[in-house]
């Protein structure tokens, strides 16, 4: 199914998948196990349910929920404020993707450039981070998280151990 620009307070149902939303598609409801849907630029304030995987967001997409284990999400330039539930791994983020908060157990994620102000729960480990990543905070256990470089002031507490920063000031 194909939906156009604007699509907004739809609600769809579970296993919905193969879908394309246009542009501006937001405060949408999507059920569990919602994949391989592709939305357009600027689709925000919806929410997804548990094991919502493989779906492909545009650029400026924020202010979504999702629930737990939705992996292998592929998110565009400048996605903020989003809130993503517990063992939500494998996703990828394109540049300045900021303010978004992690459950936990949220690991093998993948960040752009310049995405900082983003906050993990306990056990986030194996994330990736680009250049200029900057005021990431981890809960406990967070582990072997690599940044590249000019990746300043990230918090992680005493449990955690073997992250990688490619150049401290």
């Amino acid at each position: 199914n194909t939906f156009g620009t604007g699509c907004y307070i739809n609600s769809f149902g579970t296993n919905c998948y193969g879908n394309t939303f246009g542009t501006n598609c937001s405060s949408n409801t999507f059920g569990t196990n919602c994949s391989s849907n592709t939305f357009g630029t600027g689709c925000s304030y919806n929410t997804f349910g548990t094991g919502c995987s493989y779906n492909s967001f545009g650029t400026r997409c924020y202010y979504n929920s999702f629930g737990t284990e939705c992996s292998s999400n592929t998110f565009g330039t400048g996605c903020y404020d989003n809130t993503f539930g517990t063992q939500c791994s494998l996703n990828i983020f394109g540049a300045d993707c900021y303010d978004n908060t992690f459950g936990i157990g949220c690991s093998f994620n993948t960040f752009g450039t310049r995405c900082s102000y983003n906050s993990f729960g306990a056990d986030c480990y194996d994330n990736t981070f680009g250049t200029g990543c900057s005021y990431n905070s981890f809960g406990t256990n967070c582990n072997s998280n690599t940044f590249g470089t000019n990746c300043n002031s990230n918090t992680f507490p005493n449990s955690s151990y073997k992250n990688e920063l490619k150049d401290v000031h």
